[in-house]
């Protein structure tokens, strides 16, 4: 358990950003197209995963939950710009 907590996470964490990093350099040379797909949770919980898409492939990017938000354009704009920047 301790291995997995620690050495195997660790691994796991850097391969995912190294693939992030590939994907998003694409993005900035290829341009990318944001898919978002909502769905509820079994507690009713409102939740939106936010995807990329491009010539990599597609890249699962964060997931949010928007129970207490209405889900306009301008919240789901300003909230991947927020993260999109990081």
């Amino acid at each position: 358990m301790y291995e997995l907590r620690t050495r195997i996470l660790k691994a796991e964490v850097q391969g995912i950003d190294a693939i992030k990093a590939t994907h998003m350099k694409a993005w900035k040379q290829f341009r990318c197209t944001l898919i978002l797909d909502g769905w509820s949770d079994q507690k009713n919980k409102s939740l939106i995963n936010f995807l990329v898409n491009n010539a990599e492939g597609t890249f699962f990017y964060k997931s949010i939950d928007a129970s207490d938000e209405h889900k306009t354009g301008e919240y789901l704009f300003k909230n991947w710009m927020r993260w999109s920047n990081k």
